[in-house]
């Protein structure tokens, strides 16, 4: 019974420390979006082009707010190095009026879109609040 304790605290000692470690803070060097009001849909295209500091490191795991009302993301992707945009998984998770768009990315850049319904069309007039 104590080698069984022995080896399982030694086992304790050697993995814990390796489990433990803190993922550095995250942060963007730009933040590119776009508004694309009625691109292919009676709503509005909205795209986050976000470059990751020299700082980062991968693979990180990033969440990102967008409104509860756009629905799921049409799109989570990362830069390749030739310059393709592939797409990767992530998690949705909804609080409220926002949901947490959450992923892993290997790649310095990514993109996610969405659309966002609350275009209002009234006549030859259009009206859209970012937040």
């Amino acid at each position: 019974m104590r080698k069984l304790a022995l080896i399982f605290m030694i086992f304790i000692f050697l993995v814990l420390p390796t489990l433990a470690h803190a993922q550095n803070p995250i942060s963007f060097s730009s933040m590119f979006i776009q508004i694309w009001p009625e691109y292919d849909k009676p709503s509005v295209l909205v795209i986050y082009q976000i470059t990751f500091a020299p700082s980062t490191t991968y693979p990180a795991q990033v969440s990102i707010l967008i409104p509860t009302a756009a629905g799921e993301p049409n799109a989570v992707a990362e830069k390749q190095p030739d310059g393709s945009l592939f797409t990767i998984t992530y998690t949705c998770q909804v609080n409220g009026d926002w949901a947490s768009i959450n992923f892993t990315t290997t790649s310095s850049v990514v993109q996610l879109e969405y659309y966002d319904p609350r275009l209002t069309i009234e006549g030859a007039a259009r009206h859209f609040e970012y937040l």
